[in-house]
């Protein structure tokens, strides 16, 4: 699931994705870099999108053994947390974010993957919309 998430970077790449991904960020309003984040908030949110898709996320669930849904429910108390934490400006770089990420966006990756749809504008607004809707970006601050 590892390489099929560094082959997606790769493919996105080779479509200018990083340029796309810059230009919802400008249109959405997020920073370039958030407080707690060790990478730029374009190469968080190309992390996010890939991770939606490889290792967790739709085509990960579909096409192997691995389930989200128990990783993340089988310690309720410990999600509960990360999401609280998230949602009040901590974001500090862990697999937890990602995690996060990928569970708000697993009804639109599913809609993408079943519809064989490539990642467009709308799918990257969802990203930046979710970022700012659940993370608290002045509460975590800008860099």
């Amino acid at each position: 699931m590892l390489l099929f998430h560094e082959i997606a970077h790769v493919f996105f790449e080779k479509r200018d994705g990083k340029d796309l991904i810059e230009k919802i960020r400008k249109k959405t309003g997020l920073p370039k870099k958030i407080k707690g984040l060790p990478m730029g908030i374009v190469s968080f949110i190309n992390e996010i999108m890939t991770s939606s898709f490889f290792p967790k996320g739709y085509l990960a669930q579909k096409y192997s053994d691995f389930k989200l849904a128990s990783m993340l429910l089988g310690n309720l108390n410990k999600a509960y947390n990360i999401k609280e934490r998230i949602e009040n400006g901590d974001i500090s770089y862990s697999s937890n974010i990602y995690n996060y990420f990928i569970w708000q966006l697993y009804p639109l990756s599913i809609e993408y993957g079943r519809n064989k749809k490539k990642i467009d504008d709308s799918y990257i607004e969802e990203i930046c919309k979710l970022m700012k809707n659940k993370v608290s970006i002045k509460k975590s601050g800008y860099c």
